[in-house]
């Protein structure tokens, strides 16, 4: 009998978890820095989360990702003007986890207040390669707003990397993105 009620208690409890699911995709940049250089690519975000607590209606607490794919292509010359280049192609993947404090707009799935935003930490690892490859990992700081433009929500997002690798390579990252 016990074992009847822990496995149905568990089963509401993961209904309720998936029905705390929200998550965006968008578009925008990384910048990855080292010491003076830098380049910035433009990049594709995927952004799932789940809210571990509703502290109230306009709060919540959630555990996610910002998931990444930053890439540039360049050929190697210029046919018009038979010119060498010098870019080269790049390709970029982050994968952070993240916990967030989430406030107004779309902080939880009923949440449809006009303005929102959130602020939150964690950990990534980003994988650059061009002719070389560069691994960045460490503390990932970030933070966003909601906000509804004729009620399409939409959402923009800061976040910055702070290399604990032998490389010092620093990622920011800035996004434009559709909230489901």
């Amino acid at each position: 009998m016990k074992k009847t009620i822990l496995i149905i208690f568990l089963a509401i409890q993961s209904f309720n978890v998936f029905s705390q699911f929200n998550h965006s995709v968008g578009g925008g940049f990384v910048n990855l820095m080292q010491g003076d250089a830098s380049i910035s690519l433009p990049s594709l975000f995927y952004s799932p989360r789940i809210n571990v607590s509703e502290i109230n209606e306009n709060m919540a607490l959630s555990v996610g990702s910002h998931i990444g794919l930053g890439f540039r292509l360049s050929s190697s010359s210029n046919s018009r003007t038979g010119t060498e280049s010098s870019e080269s192609s790049f390709i970029n993947f982050q994968l952070p986890v993240v916990a967030e404090l989430n406030f107004g707009r779309k902080s939880t799935s009923d949440n449809e207040d006009n303005f929102g935003f959130f602020i939150g930490g964690g950990g990534a690892l980003n994988y650059a390669a061009s002719e070389t490859s560069i691994t960045s990992y460490g503390p990932l700081a970030n933070a966003g707003v909601r906000f509804a433009i004729k009620d399409y929500p939409i959402g923009l997002r800061f976040g910055y990397l702070l290399d604990m690798n032998t490389t010092k390579t620093n990622v920011m990252t800035l996004n434009l993105a559709y909230d489901f």
